[in-house]
């Protein structure tokens, strides 16, 4: 009886399906190291990469809110900031006004 079950038994099958499964079982390794990289290298973007961005964008934000709001600048010198839009039209004005020494 056992003669017939070794006889019976389909090495080139067996074969087939421990080849088949070791190289699924790589493959699969492979994928969970690389996923395993990809996610690692995100995580690492958005702490070390992210940061910089985000003060950039709080730095820009700061230099915006300098530029289109008021303020005091020197408080001794009687200086202050007004928006860049409101010195561009005074600034116009004084260059459209006639001087004393253009006037006739």
């Amino acid at each position: 009886m056992s003669e017939e079950r070794r006889d019976n038994l389909d090495a080139m099958l067996i074969f087939v399906i421990g080849l088949a499964s070791a190289i699924l079982i790589l493959d699969l390794i492979v994928a969970a190291t690389a996923l395993t990289y990809t996610l690692e290298n995100r995580r690492e973007e958005r702490q070390v990469v992210g940061q910089p961005i985000k003060e950039k964008a709080n730095s820009l934000n700061d230099q915006r809110a300098l530029l289109l709001g008021y303020g005091i600048v020197d408080p001794d010198k009687q200086r202050v900031r007004i928006p860049i839009q409101r010195a561009m039209e005074l600034y116009a004005e004084q260059q459209a006004a006639p001087t004393p020494e253009t006037e006739p």
